[in-house]
């Protein structure tokens, strides 16, 4: 009978708790932008930012932890609120760990990828499998990195063996700040979103919405319209952020908040291609022929535990089709080039 009660008294409050839609995100974030600025009466640290609830889903909140407390027993276990999802992830993030002197960051990144290869080859599919980029960053960022990379195995479908011009090379690099050599014909630019240095993460605002507002007006956001809406380029280009492996924490935490406000991301719980858990912050442009670009999926899996970033994944659903999925591993040592635990 309880749970009854419980259950009608939550359906009554979402019912009164609007859905977000991508106009009302627009007004209410050009309404925040217009406002004057107002100083809080007790500075907290910038991380502590925590998503506002309209008033008809915190009770909703507040009576379930109440029905929990008095029914007891054996009933399961109440499933956390989107909100509450992205809330752990975020305080987890920013309460990451820093490097003692001496400490290597290790961070192991694996990758897949399936996509459509005709630009260059006619005809041609290629699959990558199992793709290995290791890095190790020291507790001070002005000493030497180092990278290794270790190509797995190619596929490809349609089309003859083009030869070892197509192939990979395994190689390991070290420099200072992680600079490592850019490919020939390229010069080395300033730091951006999609190549941060060390000095362009620091220079990053700590508040979401500042986070967000930096993102839209980058050069190198493309927001082509024409192919998908400009909420897709600001969430690629915020998942390529949180991908690097020296993030501050506190930036981490606005990366999170600020991909988990966009408007019509999900927040939900799931696993990884490894079989690990996490909390997935989802992206989705399914309806057919909305977008030149083709039905997209783009999703991030975070560490609720730890805030780091288990997994990317993208997957376009053309014709031509990609998708794509980066795992990631972490640890720290004490020895540069040995993987934890070796």
């Amino acid at each position: 009978m309880r749970d009854d009660l419980l259950d009608t008294a939550l359906d009554e409050l979402r019912a009164d708790t609007p859905a977000m839609t991508d106009e009302a995100y627009q007004a209410g974030y050009a309404r925040v932008l217009a406002a004057p600025p107002r100083p809080p009466a007790h500075p907290a640290p910038r991380w502590r930012r925590r998503v506002v609830i309209p008033v008809a889903a915190a009770a909703a909140v507040a009576i379930t932890l109440a029905g929990a407390l008095v029914l007891g027993g054996n009933r399961p276990e109440v499933p956390a609120t989107p909100a509450q999802l992205l809330d752990r992830v975020v305080a987890a993030a920013a309460g990451q760990p820093v490097l003692a002197p001496g400490q290597f960051r290790y961070v192991r990144a694996t990758s897949y990828s399936r996509e459509d290869e005709t630009r260059t080859i006619p005809g041609c599919r290629l699959t990558r499998i199992g793709d290995v980029t290791e890095l190790w960053v020291p507790a001070d960022p002005a000493q030497e990195w180092l990278r290794r990379y270790a190509p797995g195995e190619k596929k490809l479908q349609g089309c003859k063996d083009p030869g070892d011009d197509y192939r990979d090379i395994a190689k390991e690099e070290r420099a200072p700040y992680g600079q490592f050599p850019v490919p020939v014909g390229r010069k080395r630019e300033p730091g951006t979103f999609w190549d941060p240095t060390v000095e362009f993460l620091a220079s990053l605002p700590r508040d979401p919405r500042e986070l967000y507002r930096a993102i839209c007006d980058s050069p190198q956001l493309i927001c082509d319209e024409n192919v998908y809406p400009p909420r897709v380029d600001v969430f690629q280009m915020a998942a390529q952020l949180a991908q690097t492996s020296f993030l501050p924490p506190d930036l981490r935490a606005a990366v999170y908040r600020m991909m988990g406000e966009l408007p019509g991301i999900k927040v939900t719980e799931s696993g990884t291609d490894d079989g690990r858990r996490g909390v997935t912050l989802t992206l989705e442009e399914l309806a057919p022929g909305s977008w030149p670009g083709g039905p997209l999926i783009e999703e991030i899996v975070i560490d609720p535990a730890t805030g780091e970033l288990m997994e990317c994944r993208t997957e376009v659903l053309s014709q031509a089709g990609f998708r794509g999925i980066e795992t990631f591993t972490y640890g720290i040592t004490p020895v540069q080039g040995v993987p934890p635990g070796r």
